[in-house]
């Protein structure tokens, strides 16, 4: 097992050590981007992960998304909380994304198509459907809660230096076109006047942040603090804030304070039981925002950052989160 948290003191408790499941997605080309690192890093991390209280169970999910409004909008929600046909009765059971010798050679196949040297294989190529055919490629939970205790997104900022982890997600504006050269205008989500205008995750950003720059102590020179860990509240009004608050909208309709805004499906999940699987936190997603360099060096300090993200945010937990706001 890997582990990107700080060592932890002996610990004298006698309570079973807790399993949490992690879905974590990156995109696919788009604009310049033609070999996006948030893809790499997501398949480049620890399918398992340790921490004083938890084993971590990394779930990456095989396709690089598509930089595509309507393709967040239709496969994000499958990925959540899948609907009963694709959910088959009695089990529970959370099959790996991608086998560890399977990885490398998605990855490698990735790379040389992003470099123009191949095509990319149907198995790793972004689809205009998801495919809906196959529960096992969303993996099994149990009828009426969430796959995963944390959901993190993640994405490539260009123009930024260092790791941001964003704290919230705007409705609206989102006018810049995607790769289909479309964009979705105001009424992505549901039109009642009181669906939030901005979402935020339900983890405590600010406590997790001291926790995330501890675990990556080893990678900030402290006379050269790069990379850069911070928090933003600016997530781009691209397909990375479109497809946060996505998520975040998943979640937040399931709360019983949203009940006005259930569709049919949430209703029979919240009839089932509450959506979380194991923990007290609304809205268990975050976002990371990565640099864009690409090499081998860039994606091994990618996956290093992210792991001590998941890590932190499991300390956290361990430690009786609140639920956010």
């Amino acid at each position: 097992m890997g582990s990107y948290a700080p060592s932890p003191p002996p610990s004298t408790s006698t309570s079973p050590r807790k399993t949490i499941h992690v879905l974590v997605t990156g995109f696919g080309p788009f604009h310049t981007i033609r070999l996006n690192p948030s893809y790499l890093i997501a398949l480049a991390l620890p399918q398992t992960l340790t921490t004083e209280k938890y084993d971590i169970h990394i779930h990456a999910h095989p396709q690089p998304i598509r930089v595509s409004y309507h393709y967040v909008r239709e496969v994000v929600p499958l990925l959540l909380f899948p609907p009963p046909s694709l959910t088959p009765s009695g089990e529970k059971e959370y099959i790996p994304r991608v086998a560890p010798d399977e990885r490398n050679e998605r990855q490698r196949a990735f790379e040389q198509a992003a470099l123009g040297k191949a095509s990319v294989p149907t198995a790793c190529a972004p689809t205009a459907r998801a495919p809906t055919s196959n529960p096992q490629e969303y993996g099994v939970g149990e009828r009426g809660k969430a796959l995963y205790d944390i959901v993190l997104f993640i994405g490539v900022a260009p123009n930024r230096k260092g790791y941001s982890l964003e704290t919230r997600a705007r409705r609206d504006g989102y006018v810049t076109v995607d790769v289909d050269g479309l964009y979705v205008g105001k009424y992505a989500f549901p039109k009642e006047e009181d669906v939030p205008e901005v979402l935020k995750t339900g983890v405590d950003a600010k406590e997790v942040l001291g926790r995330w720059r501890e675990g990556c102590a080893d990678l900030i020179p402290p006379l050269n603090p790069l990379p850069i860990l911070s928090l933003s509240n600016d997530a781009g009004h691209y397909l990375c804030e479109f497809i946060y608050y996505t998520g975040l909208w998943e979640y937040y309709k399931r709360e019983p304070a949203a009940s006005a805004y259930q569709d049919a499906a949430a209703s029979q999940y919240l009839a089932a039981s509450v959506y979380q699987r194991d923990t007290s936190v609304e809205r268990p997603v975050l976002f990371l925002h990565v640099p864009k360099g690409d090499e081998a060096g860039d994606i091994e300090t990618g996956a290093r950052v992210a792991g001590s993200l998941i890590a932190a945010v499991a300390g956290w937990m361990g430690e009786g989160a609140g639920k956010g706001g």
